[in-house]
């Protein structure tokens, strides 16, 4: 089985839009595996095509599952641009909280700094915090150090104090 998934994911890198094309001929136990891998390099390489990709996908569950990949993929190079797709794209709507979670979490794992910087800049939720303060706290879970550093981003009141 890991040889088949090793399979999917150097054709993804190699040629997603044919993965993609070809899906029906994949066994139906790898399929969303073949999706993931295909939207994710296709992401990488234009996410807003894969945008217009995801909404020929009818089931909305599945549709998720694929845009989930996209997004820690996509955050890692345009978080902005990864909120304001999500922000903007109705068919994601239900998962919006979800996959705006996904996309502070991948580029908090890879470069907390951008990903705290890029979240003290966005609005607040309906509950007057910003998206920093899960940072502060995922970060904090790796390197206590570098999330005590970063507390200098976070906005005053309810975000700061979640926040510390």
């Amino acid at each position: 089985m890991r040889l088949r998934q090793r399979l999917l994911w150097a054709w993804a890198q190699n040629n997603p839009e044919s993965l993609l094309n070809s899906i029906g001929e994949i066994p139906k136990s790898l399929q969303l595996k073949a999706r993931k891998a295909a939207f994710t390099y296709i992401a990488r390489q234009s996410p807003h095509k894969v945008r217009a990709m995801l909404s020929n996908i009818a089931d909305p569950n599945y549709r998720n599952v694929i845009a989930d990949t996209v997004v820690k993929g996509w955050a890692l190079t345009d978080l902005p641009g990864t909120l304001e797709w999500i922000d903007s794209d109705d068919s994601l709507a239900a998962f919006r909280h979800d996959l705006q979670r996904s996309a502070y979490l991948s580029l908090a794992k890879e470069n907390p700094k951008l990903a705290v910087q890029t979240a003290a800049k966005q609005p607040l939720n309906s509950m007057n915090e910003g998206w920093e303060a899960l940072v502060i706290i995922w970060t904090a879970d790796d390197n206590l150090d570098i999330a005590v550093g970063l507390l200098e981003y976070v906005r005053p009141g309810k975000t700061r104090s979640r926040a510390l």
